[in-house]
């Protein structure tokens, strides 16, 4: 994200947030978060706590970007939405891979996994973690307004939406090689549960998540004076 400085002080955002928009989505998330905790308990889907860290720093990140229109020129507000919007999606990835691995223990389709189940989730809660503290070390950096420091910063982040994007391409295509499997060589236990409707709620957030990042990256090759910015 490109810096601009008025007055001798840096200007963290080129343009002024909406607040509106803001509220909209700190009231979107908040919900979201407050519903997923109701039903975890009950459920005892104890592999939901990470998306529900995911919807709380959205909820906060965007209540940042509310802070953010009434002064452009504060850094608080400017590191609280990029610090938490960066690191939600990581939070978010962590449920959706663990979901996978549930989904392939419960049908015995390990055999259909491109990598063993017992390592499919810990080998992309590692590059989610790898992700999350590239990206909060590279907005830590721009919090300085120093526009080296921002430049560099830059790159950390665009380097690990980068990698999370090539890393959730990946994801995607165990996912799918999993479901075309089991469409071919359906294991016993699979041919009585509707397993379905669960790979097509993980292709919808895996699709979501991917155009978010997407964004992001295309976000942050452009610079801030974008229109994607």
């Amino acid at each position: 994200m490109d810096v601009h400085f008025e007055n001798g002080k840096p200007v963290f955002f080129p343009y002024t947030p909406s607040k509106d928009a803001g509220w909209a989505f700190v009231g979107l998330f908040g919900l979201a978060s407050v519903a997923h905790v109701v039903y975890m308990f009950p459920m005892r889907a104890w592999y939901f706590i990470p998306l529900i860290v995911g919807g709380i720093c959205e909820t906060f990140g965007y209540y940042g970007r509310v802070w953010a229109s009434e002064d452009v020129h504060k850094v608080k507000p400017f590191i609280l939405q990029i610090l938490l919007i960066l690191a939600a999606p990581a939070w978010l990835c962590a449920t959706v891979y663990m979901t996978l691995g549930r989904i392939i223990r419960i049908l015995d389709a390990g055999k259909y996994s491109m990598i063993r189940i017992t390592w499919l989730s810990k080998i992309y809660v590692l590059i989610d973690i790898i992700v999350l503290f590239t990206q909060i070390g590279g907005a830590g950096i721009q919090a300085s307004g120093d526009p080296q420091a921002m430049a560099a910063g830059n790159k950390a982040i665009l380097g690990g939406l980068i990698f999370q994007l090539f890393a959730f391409c990946f994801f995607i295509l165990i996912t799918w090689r999993v479901h075309m499997r089991l469409n071919r060589e359906p294991t016993e236990i699979s041919r009585s549960l509707n397993w379905k409707k669960y790979m097509h709620a993980i292709y919808a957030t895996s699709v979501a998540i991917f155009v978010r990042s997407l964004v992001r990256a295309i976000e942050y090759t452009a610079g801030s004076d974008s229109a994607v910015a």
